[in-house]
């Protein structure tokens, strides 16, 4: 008896982080045997760096730049993001009135996206010289998120092969279920770590400078705002007795 579905794509839930997917497919083939094997398992990673172009001359331009031109994290603009494709194709066997996996193949893409400055002559002495290290703390920031679905793909790898049910269907579920159940918490640890991050980010030297020229900018049209306003005369009227 052969037997085979595929599943819709589903999101593996990230943040800050960033925004990333998972694509599940898992195809089935329930083939009687007599012997009993343990499960083969086959995790391949890959990786891909896109970039999107920034403008400007100065911190508070090139983070508005960013804002408009870089990725979309649950709807919400992000510096950088990192999303994940994962698809997994399992061979299951029954035998004995029990259903095991036979074979499970993991086939993962990371796709990190990056900004990437247009024009670093346009850009001020003192923004350039804060630029690479942002850049680099934008990229460890990713780094970080890759290393965590790694980890929860590892265990994946080590949690699959070891499930069984009395009929492959029941196990098709439970693989799914199973799945699931894996990174949703693998969600929950990305939005734990983007929680850790907010505070160190808002320190660095390029998000601080670009925050201060913002809040002059703000000081500024509250004081043209008030300078434009028409003084109030005030009459008083004295009784002399």
């Amino acid at each position: 008896m052969i037997g085979s579905f595929r599943k819709q794509p589903l999101l593996a839930g990230v943040p800050a982080a960033g925004t990333l997917g998972a694509l599940l497919l898992l195809a089935a083939a329930m083939l009687p045997t007599t012997t009993a094997q343990a499960a083969q398992v086959s995790l391949q990673m890959h990786r891909d760096v896109r970039h999107y172009a920034v403008s400007g001359r100065n911190e508070l331009a090139m983070l508005r730049s960013m804002r408009r031109n870089g990725p979309r994290v649950d709807g919400k603009p992000a510096l950088a993001s990192t999303r994940m494709q994962t698809r997994y194709t399992a061979r299951l066997r029954q035998r004995n009135n029990r259903c095991r996996v036979q074979r499970l193949d993991i086939d993962t893409r990371f796709t990190m996206t990056l900004p990437r400055l247009r024009n670093a002559s346009a850009v001020s002495a003192r923004t350039r010289k804060r630029w690479p290290a942002f850049l680099q703390r934008l990229k460890q920031h990713e780094e970080r998120h890759i290393s965590i679905w790694r980890s929860c793909l590892r265990q994946v790898r080590r949690t699959l092969p070891t499930l069984s049910a009395p009929s492959c269907q029941q196990l098709k579920r439970k693989l799914r279920s199973t799945y699931r159940r894996i990174m949703d918490d693998c969600g929950k640890r990305h939005d734990a770590f983007d929680r850790r991050e907010r505070h160190a980010a808002a320190n660095l030297p390029f998000i601080r400078a670009a925050f201060r020229a913002a809040h002059g900018r703000m000081a500024d049209a509250r004081k043209a705002r008030k300078q434009r306003q028409p003084r109030k005369t005030t009459t008083r009227h004295h009784n002399w007795r």
